[in-house]
């Protein structure tokens, strides 16, 4: 067995993870989840915890790029979701037609699948940072900054004009 028994001790790392890593995030898995496509890969004894994965990144160079990369993959593979979905290329099967000879599939019929563009919005912001950001530019077209005026409105009527 390797170096973590079932108290918990730390597993040992096994090279091979690298390329394990950047295939498993390829297809849209996370760096959380590694751990347990390990133990779906190699069986449950070689499942490990996510504290696990990060202190492998952190102790070995080549598992540290390898995350990296299988990173920009896992984001490519979600925003190739987006961009077909935006597209309407997104499709799934509506139909199979079975030979009843064989019970095989002969063929398939496909439809536009429903893209739920608010769910994939959230996804991409919860996994890669994104963000709605409004920029605010106050200077005039002279390059001087702007005169913010501010108007209040107090609950007798009158109006209030501030200066900032």
């Amino acid at each position: 067995m390797s170096e973590e028994s079932k108290a918990g001790r730390p597993r040992e790392y096994d090279p091979k993870y690298c390329d394990d890593l950047i295939e498993y995030m390829s297809k849209g898995g996370s760096l959380e989840t590694f751990g347990a496509h390990l133990g779906e890969k190699y069986g449950k004894e070689n499942a490990v915890g996510r504290n696990a994965v990060w202190r492998w990144a952190k102790q070995y160079p080549e598992f540290e790029e390898a995350k990296e990369i299988a990173e920009a993959y896992s984001q490519k593979f979600f925003e190739d979701i987006g961009n077909r979905g935006m597209l309407g290329q997104l499709r799934t099967v509506s139909t199979e037609i079975v030979d009843p000879e064989t019970g095989k599939v002969v063929q398939k019929k496909y439809r536009t699948a429903f893209f739920n563009d608010r769910v994939w919005k959230l996804n991409m912001q919860n996994r890669f940072g994104w963000r709605d950001r409004r920029e605010n530019d106050n200077t005039s077209s002279d390059g001087s900054a702007r005169t913010i005026v501010q108007v209040n409105i107090p609950s007798n009527g009158r109006e209030v004009v501030e200066n900032e």
